[in-house]
């Protein structure tokens, strides 16, 4: 993903647009919101989870990035959203090899 800096890497892509996008909730009520972040290119760069949040949920950062209403989506593109676009969470390692 091009949202977070490496060391010595280029700068980090910045989003131009948040597209702001829901489905229903899941079996359990959980909401299921959340915004697709897209460069200047049209690149989608990430998927920010809404939660109970709210616009809070956005990073600080972005908080001044331009975003549209909302557009349904399905359970599965959600779904798809959260597995394709999200970073990784840096507090888990790499899957290690079985033997």
């Amino acid at each position: 993903m091009a949202t977070q800096p490496t060391a010595g890497g280029p700068e980090p892509a910045k989003p131009v647009l948040l597209v702001y996008v829901s489905t229903i909730n899941d079996e359990s009520g959980n909401p299921r919101r959340g915004w697709i972040a897209y460069d200047g290119q049209g690149r989608a760069l990430n998927f920010i989870t809404e939660g109970y949040a709210g616009r809070d949920a956005i990073p600080p950062a972005w908080t001044a990035v331009p975003s549209t209403g909302a557009i349904g989506i399905t359970p599965m593109t959600y779904k798809h959203l959260v597995t394709a676009l999200r970073e990784p969470d840096p507090g888990r390692g790499a899957r290690r090899e079985a033997r």
